[in-house]
């Protein structure tokens, strides 16, 4: 489900892909009727069909998984830092998250400092906010809706403050940084498919030109 946070850049991403997908399939329209044509490129255009759903796909669930709610909709809790390793990285370095312990209510609960649907620890980790440990925090955190046959049951931080230092982590940079993410894939996604696209044209009229030849020395 996406929200009023990330609505405006999946519409406004969307709609450029959808603009320039219709101006290259103007364009590539009478290419691949060409190419349909010779039946030995017929697998490379389903294929190439099969990556661009394929994209499509990945790229909603990328703005999806990434459902961070309005301000006024997060929970908060009070209580004592304590940042916990949860996992090892790639490098076996420490992944952690952070635990409040709420006194008041007499509970713990453990909030991880990403911000999308997967993956749940990679990309999560915690450990700048190690210097807090052991002092009285206020964390402002959500729960990631569901998208697809994704699911993360973690709460993740969207506002972090420190008793006698103030706010460290604004609900602001926490959407500036959604954003940022969103729009880095979303043109590392577009450059990928020019590319695509203009290294199997340029493959197809190289492959074309060598059958026409062919054809010429066996008349």
């Amino acid at each position: 489900m996406l929200t009023f946070v990330n609505l405006v850049d999946f519409y406004m991403q969307i709609s450029i892909i959808f603009y320039f997908l219709v101006r290259s399939m103007i364009f590539m329209l009478e290419k691949f009727i060409l190419i349909w044509q010779y039946r030995e490129f017929r697998s490379n255009i389903l294929f190439m069909l099969f990556l661009l759903f394929l994209q499509i796909g990945l790229y909603y669930v990328h703005i999806g998984g990434r459902d961070i709610p309005l301000e006024v909709d997060l929970n908060y809790t009070s209580g004592m830092l304590k940042t916990v390793e949860v996992a090892k990285d790639h490098k076996n370095r420490p992944i952690k998250h952070i635990r409040i312990h709420d006194i008041k209510k007499n509970q713990y609960i453990t909030i991880s400092c990403g911000d999308h649907v997967f993956p749940k620890y990679l990309l999560t980790d915690c450990s700048y906010l190690d210097k807090y440990n052991n002092r009285s925090v206020t964390v402002g955190w959500y729960k990631q809706n569901d998208i697809l046959w994704f699911s993360n049951d973690i709460p993740q931080m969207a506002v972090f403050d420190v008793d006698g230092v103030g706010r460290v982590v604004s609900y602001y940079t926490t959407i500036a940084e959604a954003r940022f993410d969103n729009r880095f894939f979303f043109l590392t996604m577009f450059f990928v498919n020019i590319y695509l696209l203009v290294a199997y044209y340029k493959g197809f009229n190289r492959d074309l030109s060598e059958k026409n030849k062919d054809i010429n020395l066996k008349v």
